[in-house]
């Protein structure tokens, strides 16, 4: 009887202990805690903490603005070398280039006047053109070429289009020594004037290029590396025996704005 009588006592002592309050260790309790947990511990809903602030369009640096690209505009550029003195060199004008010259010479209409002689050399209009219709004069002699080559600023293949004395051929360059052939055509019919000028004519709609020869349509093709949204820079070439002749560029078409850093060039 005494035994359980202890063992009852032991228990309501053991349950009496449980109702005593915890310590709680030093540092972990609300005054314990550093200045910074106590701000954290803020009731929710009442939190202090400042909400992301998204920049209005005022905030924004005018760095980082997006800029949009004006539209091209619609020119009709004409040149007939009129204007530059005989004997000069590129650059003239608009024109940049080598192993060429302004020369006088019988011009298309048969009067004299000032043409540019090709001797293995180049003349290259470094505005950046979208879609365009291209006519020249020139002349080739006996056995010669002009060129009109299209390239983009940055990019070393481009494509060239020959107008030799009695046919017409398209090359692509993947760089200035490696070409591959797209398109070759004789013209045994062609009429060649008596003053043996002749008319030129490229027009490009995106990647569609159409070819004539004295106004004559000669080949339609799609050169799939002129991307519609991409501009490119007209160049002329001019090689032959008794050198070869330009007169008469006429470009119309879309001009975009030029980028003025662009110092790629010839």
């Amino acid at each position: 009887m005494r035994a359980g009588l202890t063992g009852v006592v032991g228990i309501l002592l053991l349950l009496a202990g449980c109702q005593q309050p915890v310590q709680t260790p030093a540092g972990k309790g609300e005054q314990g805690k550093s200045k910074v947990e106590r701000n954290l511990s803020i009731e929710r809903g009442k939190s202090k903490l400042p909400a992301p602030v998204t920049p209005t369009k005022e905030e924004i640096p005018k760095g980082r603005v997006e800029q949009k690209n004006p539209p091209p505009t619609l020119v009709d550029f004409q040149d007939n070398f009129s204007q530059y003195s005989v004997g000069a060199n590129p650059p003239f004008g608009p024109w940049e280039g080598k192993n060429s010259v302004i020369a006088q010479f019988f011009q298309p209409d048969n009067t004299p006047g000032n043409v540019v002689k090709f001797n293995s050399g180049v003349i290259c209009n470094f505005q950046k053109w979208g879609d365009f219709n291209l006519t020249a004069n020139y002349k080739t002699f006996t056995i010669g070429v002009v060129s009109v080559d299209l390239k983009t600023l940055g990019k070393p293949q481009f494509y060239q289009i020959d107008f030799h004395e009695d046919g017409v051929e398209v090359d692509y360059y993947l760089n200035p020594f490696q070409s591959k052939l797209l398109f070759q055509k004789t013209l045994p019919d062609l009429q060649i004037p008596p003053n043996e000028w002749m008319e030129l004519g490229v027009q490009r709609k995106g990647s569609l290029v159409k070819i004539s020869v004295n106004g004559e349509g000669v080949a339609q093709l799609k050169l799939i590396n002129l991307k519609p949204e991409e501009g490119v820079y007209i160049c002329f070439e001019g090689d032959g025996i008794e050198g070869a002749l330009l007169d008469n560029v006429e470009i119309v078409g879309y001009q975009f704005p030029t980028n003025s850093d662009s110092t790629e060039k010839e």
